[in-house]
């Protein structure tokens, strides 16, 4: 169990670093396509095409990663103040219905990838073949179902596999906490 936990770690973080450079690339183009507009009037043409697929590229490779860490925004307004039990089976349930959902969303991606495949459906200006933007959101959403399973595993199993992750985003905030906490007790 140990080594699948490791797996799906090491594949969530290469999956969330293609994302940031998509990401990277994405931001680089759209900075040119802004400047080339406004002082040379040219544009990049197709930008429309790369930021939607680039974008829908981002959100499903760096998913995996944010639900491992526990790194998305979570509102608890209601979940803070329950007890624990109620509190438990409220994340059961959430865990087992997104995995559940998840794994819908990367079997449709799966069954569509023959059928696009076969069709030649390509993107309309750089006409990149469509199964290929399916096996790409295949792959992420695979290893994200994956990662709602181990956090349900977790839940129930603190000490199994490895250990939640700090990703090193996550300690930096923790180190500007302490700093702004060392601040306000010299400034008290």
């Amino acid at each position: 169990m140990e080594k699948f936990f490791q797996f799906v770690d090491k594949l969530s973080m290469i999956l969330c670093r293609i994302a940031s450079v998509i990401f990277f690339v994405i931001v680089m183009l759209v900075a040119v396509n802004i400047v080339g507009r406004k002082l040379f009037n040219v544009t990049i043409s197709g930008m429309i095409e790369i930021v939607q697929y680039g974008v829908l590229l981002v959100m499903v490779l760096s998913m995996a990663r944010t639900t491992l860490t526990g790194g998305h925004v979570t509102v608890s307004i209601i979940t803070g103040k329950l007890p624990k039990i109620p509190k438990r089976i409220i994340d059961i349930f959430d865990l087992v219905l997104s995995a559940a959902l998840v794994g819908i969303a990367a079997w449709v991606c799966i069954r569509y990838i023959p059928q696009t495949y076969a069709s030649g459906l390509s993107t309309e200006r750089y006409k990149i073949p469509i199964y290929l933007v399916y096996m790409v959101m295949s792959i992420g959403l695979v290893v994200t179902a994956f990662t709602f399973v181990l956090n349900l595993i977790r839940l129930f199993y603190p000490d199994a596999g490895m250990a939640p992750v700090v990703d090193e985003a996550d300690e930096m905030i923790q180190q500007t906490k302490e700093a702004l906490k060392s601040d306000e007790e010299v400034n008290s």
